[in-house]
């Protein structure tokens, strides 16, 4: 694990504690963190250059199209890691002609218990031991990722997964050097997560009303592509903001999408076993995902072809 390292993560509460616990590991091999470059990602987005003497690693996210992810393995080989716990990625790998070569690659969607698994999971029992029994932030952020804590969402544990949740979109981003810092220390330090976990229950309550003030004034309903949806134009990001305004009798997907400067983003969620958001991403743009969440890039040519409003 010597010299100098390459962290690329998924810019999102996942990715970000992803690339943490390797930070962590990285640092218990007595590697300086100024040998190590934090690059957060979103589908679609540029792969910056690599050094000749850099170890890779690609984190809850993949090169898109994913056909890139091969060409990657074969040139860096055992230079190269990437865990990751989409379905998109899955379905790649799996593929007929796949090879993982001499890269160290995990892909899994599930984990030992049967159960959906975070990609900071699958990190943790890649670099740690005992591999059941990660961190209390790594958990909450696992039940959040995968939507497990809405199997008990009257429990305690589930209380406080939603409340990590809207304290680090407010304080700890995850696409930035500063709450990328605050993932890291979390690690060492248990009272910042019950500190998030309390006061994010404070901002749980605040925030819903914003969001329901803002969905009000910004959100509206059509179709994209072709699919019943509620969306919403802004920067804002994740299923949470449409709470107030989705209905599942009536919509499909939840969509937002922004542009950044340079591109279109575009988040899809939907709630419904019979709507692959993932699947959706990966035809429509330079993206993947889950089945209830997933993104991906289009340009502001091809947005408008994307979406239909009914008008009165």
């Amino acid at each position: 694990m010597a010299g100098k390292h390459l962290v690329m993560y998924h810019g999102d509460q996942d990715g970000a504690m992803s690339a943490a616990l390797v930070s962590r590991n990285l640092e218990l091999s007595k590697v300086a963190l100024s040998d190590i470059r934090f690059v957060p990602m979103q589908y679609g987005g540029s792969v910056p250059d690599i050094g000749e003497d850099e170890t890779v690693w690609i984190l809850d996210f993949s090169l898109q199209p994913l056909e890139k992810m091969q060409g990657v393995i074969n040139e860096l080989g055992s230079r190269l890691v990437w865990i990751d716990h989409h379905d998109t990625s899955l379905k790649y790998v799996e593929q007929d002609g796949f090879d993982s070569g001499e890269s160290l690659v995990v892909i899994r969607t599930k984990g030992q218990d049967g159960r959906a698994v975070a990609a900071c999971e699958l990190v943790w029992s890649t670099l740690f031991k005992p591999v059941n029994n990660p961190p209390l932030v790594v958990k909450l952020i696992g039940e959040w990722d995968t939507w497990r804590h809405m199997d008990e969402p009257d429990s305690d544990l589930s209380k406080d997964t939603v409340a990590l949740k809207y304290w680090t979109d407010g304080f700890a981003v995850a696409d930035t050097e500063e709450g990328l810092g605050w993932y890291i220390r979390a690690l060492k330090d248990k009272g910042l997560v019950s500190k998030a976990v309390s006061e994010g229950r404070i901002l749980e309550d605040y925030s819903a009303r914003l969001y329901e003030q803002d969905m009000r004034n910004n959100s509206f309903e059509g179709t994209f592509l072709g699919y019943p949806a509620v969306m919403y134009n802004g920067t804002g990001k994740g299923s949470l903001r449409f709470e107030s305004v989705y209905n599942p009798d009536v919509h499909d997907l939840m969509v937002s999408y922004c542009f950044d400067g340079r591109a279109v983003n575009v988040g899809l969620y939907s709630t419904k076993s019979n709507i692959h958001c993932g699947e959706i991403a990966k035809k429509s743009g330079n993206g993947g995902g889950h089945p209830g969440a997933a993104g991906f890039q289009t340009t502001m040519g091809k947005l408008p072809k994307m979406i239909e409003v009914e008008t009165v």
